[in-house]
């Protein structure tokens, strides 16, 4: 399979997510077919058990230790103390201490799966989620691409790759007929830092199945990029505008306005 440069994370949802994708991009031909009703044909996948592109932050002591930093600043706390109410509330409905937005991080991606496998809700959330919980859960990703340090940790490798991925491509180093797409299956998380990087993010939750897309195009004998980004919102993926450039950002352009990460 010489099209696609397909990666995850060690994770078995991840894992998931990319061979049903990889299923929907490659449904076998009659030939291809090993069981007749089975339209399904393996594709295969890589990863990368110490992965600095999608997994880096996670191990990285010294994101760990600049992450204390800006957490534990007192500029940090005192914005967080407005959370304050919000933390008491949800520690007293649940028995269980609530006191950072990493805790409430947590508790609202439970509830938001409880609630899109169909199962009912406490009435104690009524006034804290969606909406409540999901302004703090989004403070969370800020708090961790907080500065340009942290930014390079947790977006930035990504964000090389996808660079000299395409300027490869853009070279003539890979062939012509070879590498179409290279496909990175991670968290909800990486599409935030991303997104924040990019200067695009919308302050939600990135939902299940959302994705950012890199397209290189090349107009007027400039290559370049146009960024997409799925939430779902609408059937379309939006085309997005980096602050700086237009919807198509030349790839020089890019490189420049992202050079510090």
């Amino acid at each position: 399979m010489n099209y696609i440069d397909a990666r995850t994370t060690d994770s078995n949802r991840t894992k998931m997510s990319l061979e049903l994708m990889l299923a929907a991009l490659w449904p076998p031909t009659m030939e291809e077919k090993f069981y007749p009703c089975l339209k399904w044909q393996p594709i295969p996948y890589n990863y990368i058990r110490s992965d600095k592109e999608l997994d880096g932050t996670k191990t990285c002591k010294i994101y760990n230790s600049l992450y204390q930093s800006v957490f534990n600043s007192t500029e940090t706390q005192n914005a967080l103390a407005e959370f304050n109410p919000v933390f008491e509330y949800v520690s007293n409905a649940t028995g269980q201490e609530f006191s950072t937005p990493e805790d409430i991080f947590s508790l609202y991606m439970e509830l938001f799966a409880q609630k899109n496998y169909g199962y009912a809700l406490e009435n104690w959330t009524d006034p804290v989620f969606p909406d409540v919980l999901e302004r703090i859960a989004v403070t969370q990703y800020y708090i961790e691409s907080n500065t340009t340090d942290l930014r390079k940790l947790g977006a930035g490798y990504l964000l090389k790759k996808i660079i000299n991925d395409s300027k490869a491509k853009i070279d003539g180093l890979l062939k012509p007929q070879s590498r179409k797409m290279f496909v990175y299956s991670a968290h909800e998380r990486n599409l935030a830092y991303v997104l924040i990087a990019l200067g695009v993010f919308n302050d939600k939750v990135p939902p299940y199945g959302c994705h950012i897309l890199f397209e290189v195009h090349l107009i007027d004998n400039v290559y370049g990029f146009k960024i997409y980004y799925q939430d779902w919102e609408n059937r379309d993926p939006k085309l997005m505008t980096i602050p700086g450039c237009t919807e198509f950002c030349p790839y020089d352009k890019f490189v420049e306005i992202f050079k510090d990460i």
